[in-house]
């Protein structure tokens, strides 16, 4: 089981290794193909280990295959949607982009977990994660994401609300009035803290719109990563299952594991560039966000 858990971060950070010097997209079809063929090798290993025998292990990878496929397709589409913003100013791209970016999660998770495509939908408000289960008898859940929650509480100690960007959007947006410096010197104009973001608000370096969008695909991307909790979950239900405590915390909260696995591969991607080429911006998913904003 080990090994095949390995194998789907290897597959996400293969793009990284070296093509000449450097790695970025050039078209939006090579973005199109890398999501497509990264959900396509998540949803087949991720199906293959919760097979529990239940279907041959080639027919369980097949099934995950197609439909971790489908899913790759349906994030990408919200990701050339929300490109859309910064040319249009239109909020209904960013809203609706959301929309389809997490439908997309959605089905990667039920994909990895050997579920209908379907089986359960969610939407991320803010700190709040909704969980919509269509099938049978409709019903909605909602539970408190901890790490995006103590996120939001920092942020606002510090910055302030970006309360127009926040509605749109549904995701917390504050603003800083200048850029932020680095201890190495180099400038800082917006960031994806979990599912919130922060931008500088007067920049000469790039537009508001622009500095939006690329970090609401920073949160795309994070919350593409929403499959690897069902094995966070499983660790947890092994050394706390029987804690009344833990029960009362499951019912009220969902742990946003996918903010540490993002965050785990992002700087291990930014590693490797920072060592090799001195230029983190060609990680896999800096490259993929400044490309999707400019195209």
């Amino acid at each position: 089981m080990k090994k095949y858990f390995l194998l789907i971060f290897f597959f996400i950070l293969l793009p990284n290794q070296k093509v000449n010097s450097q790695y970025s997209f050039n078209n939006k079809n090579e973005v199109a193909i890398y999501n497509i063929i990264s959900g396509a090798l998540i949803g087949g290993i991720g199906a293959l280990i919760n097979n529990n025998h239940k279907d041959k292990k080639i027919v369980a990878f097949g099934k995950g295959f197609y439909k971790g496929a489908l899913s790759g397709l349906v994030i990408f589409s919200g990701k050339d949607l929300v490109s859309k913003f910064p040319e249009t100013n239109n909020y209904a791209y960013l809203s609706g982009g959301k929309l389809l970016a997490l439908t997309g999660s959605s089905m990667l998770e039920n994909t990895v977990e050997n579920k209908r495509l379907f089986e359960k939908l969610h939407y991320n408000i803010g700190f709040v994660r909704m969980e919509f289960y269509p099938y049978n008898k409709f019903k909605v859940k909602s539970r408190i994401m901890p790490i995006s929650l103590s996120t939001t509480i920092w942020l606002f100690t510090k910055y302030n609300l970006s309360v127009k960007n926040t509605l749109y959007t549904g995701n917390f947006i504050f603003y800083n009035e200048k850029d932020r410096k680095n201890k190495n010197g180099s400038t800082t104009i917006g960031t994806a803290f979990g599912n919130n973001i922060l931008f500088s608000a007067n920049t000469a370096i790039a537009r508001k719109e622009l500095i939006i969008t690329h970090e609401m695909l920073h949160v795309f991307q994070l919350n593409s990563f929403s499959f690897s909790n069902s094995f966070f979950f499983k660790l947890e239900n092994r050394c706390l299952g029987n804690y009344n405590f833990y029960k009362w915390y499951k019912k009220y909260f969902y742990t946003d594991y996918e903010v540490l696995t993002f965050k785990t591969l992002y700087n291990i991607s930014s590693y490797y560039y920072n060592l090799e080429n001195n230029n983190y911006r060609e990680n896999i998913f800096e490259s993929e966000a400044l490309f999707m904003m400019n195209r």
